[in-house]
């Protein structure tokens, strides 16, 4: 795997994402009982408390090796990406740091740690689809 991007966001509502800037299609929290909401251009992920402190995010793509290490995702889904890039960070503390991506279809597993706890490192693992060898079936949480 390949890193893509470090960054240390402040996560405004204790929240992170990666997401496509052309189509800005924020996920809905509803209630707030999951970790990770996602739509078919964004993933956020709930954090710690934003007095807590800032957040790292990674970025990875490339095979998947990262349970090996990080345990199972906490979510895996399907994400497109329509122009050159992709953003990292907080739409509601206008923190978002462009990620250089291929425009295209990947696989999104979301990582956090420390596990068991509220996360203060956030990983992102792409994957892009077609280049597995299978399908994937859309996000599960």
């Amino acid at each position: 795997m390949a890193l893509l991007a470090r960054e240390r966001i402040h996560p405004y509502y204790a929240q992170v994402e990666f997401s496509d800037p052309g189509k800005p299609d924020y996920p809905d929290w509803g209630a707030g009982e999951t970790g990770v909401v996602a739509t078919p251009s964004c993933v956020a992920v709930g954090t710690r408390s934003d007095h807590l402190g800032d957040v790292d995010i990674e970025v990875w793509i490339g095979p998947p090796d990262a349970e090996a290490v990080m345990g199972e995702p906490k979510w895996t889904g399907l994400v497109r990406a329509t122009g050159d890039h992709a953003v990292i960070g907080n739409t509601v503390g206008s923190h978002l740091v462009p990620v250089s991506l291929t425009p295209g279809e990947y696989q999104v597993r979301v990582f956090t740690l420390p596990l068991g706890s509220l996360a203060d490192t956030v990983v992102f693992s792409l994957q892009p689809v077609g280049t597995q060898g299978h399908d994937v079936d859309e996000g599960t949480v």
